[in-house]
């Protein structure tokens, strides 16, 4: 009962704090945004969802640990977050998404690649970089980075942790209006992961 008060009252604030935009349904099965002149803007949502038809066992517990695959590297996604049908680790009530990569290279070798610069290029806006030790004492590099997409303003958090053979790499992405709830719940799940 208490999931389900929560879902209302999560629902409630997204819906709130979202603001000047409602939603609305299209023709095609898609979520989609419509801004106060009536225009619709491109689709936030894959799928249409609802928080009552999302069953309690398909989201991650806050202790439940998940396994990247192709690897044994372990995470333990924030509470409420769940897995989708691409194997991102997405929220559907913020509209907050996890994609992860491994890949076979040496992260002390790639960190040092990795600039400013390399975001800016690909149209990003640098914030900052930070360096995580997680709880099992590995180190990591958080790069913090900004977007605009349909409108609506993102953060990024790219984060990198591994050991000589391997490295994870997370693109965690956020919108602004809700990093106050969201941005020291990936902090610390960052902090979860072991190699």
């Amino acid at each position: 009962m208490k999931t389900f008060y929560f879902r209302i009252l999560l629902l409630l604030f997204c819906i709130i704090g979202i603001g000047h935009f409602g939603y609305a349904q299209s023709t095609n099965n898609k979520q989609t945004i419509v801004d106060k002149s009536g225009k619709y803007k491109d689709s936030i949502t894959t799928h249409i969802w609802n928080p009552l038809l999302i069953a309690d066992s398909l989201l991650f517990d806050g202790i439940q640990q998940y396994t990247f695959p192709e690897s044994s590297i372990t995470y333990t996604p924030p509470k409420t977050f769940r897995l989708d049908e691409q194997g991102n680790i997405v929220h559907d009530w913020t509209g907050s998404s996890i994609q992860s990569k491994i890949l076979n290279t040496n992260y002390s070798k790639l960190i040092p690649t990795i600039t400013k610069e390399t975001f800016e290029k690909q149209g990003f806006s640098y914030i900052n970089q930070l360096q995580i030790t997680t709880d099992q004492k590995n180190e990591g590099t958080l790069f913090l980075i900004k977007f605009t997409s349909n409108n609506i303003e993102y953060e990024r958090i790219v984060f990198f942790v591994g050991n000589q053979h391997q490295t994870l790499w997370l693109n965690i992405n956020y919108p602004v209006m809700m990093k106050s709830l969201l941005y020291e719940v990936f902090e610390k799940s960052l902090l979860t992961i072991k190699l």
